[in-house]
């Protein structure tokens, strides 16, 4: 009939093609990217408004993102390898900080208007 059937598997929620899933537990950054990869995914990779704004209208405390420095500090980089100088980015105010020198891993977070926060 020329259409195309997308479906995600149970929990999970359509945009744009791709699944996403919206965990409420409660782990460190690693700990949820192994869940993810458990699953078959990974972290999302945010690299628009329009998605950023899908994440932060299901986010009720914070999410993990795929964005990270750890391998060095103030070098950003995607878990899919996706360029972070050329995509978005949507940082809340202040942010990145590197409180206390311990921050490396990035998450939507509520008080901070579902900004980033590192």
């Amino acid at each position: 009939t020329g259409k195309r059937w997308e479906c995600c598997p149970e929990d999970w929620h359509l945009f744009k093609g791709s699944c996403y899933f919206f965990s409420s537990d409660n782990k460190d950054w690693q700990s949820s990217r192994d869940n993810c990869t458990s699953m078959g995914s990974d972290l999302v990779v945010i690299t628009n408004k329009e998605e950023q704004d899908f994440v932060e209208n299901r986010t009720n405390d914070l999410y993990w993102i795929g964005l990270t420095d750890q391998r060095k500090d103030d070098e950003w980089i995607w878990v899919d390898g996706t360029s972070y100088n050329t995509s978005a980015h949507f940082w809340g105010p202040g942010e990145p900080n590197n409180y206390n020198g311990n921050e490396g891993c990035v998450q939507i977070y509520l008080p901070n208007r579902k900004k980033w926060n590192d």
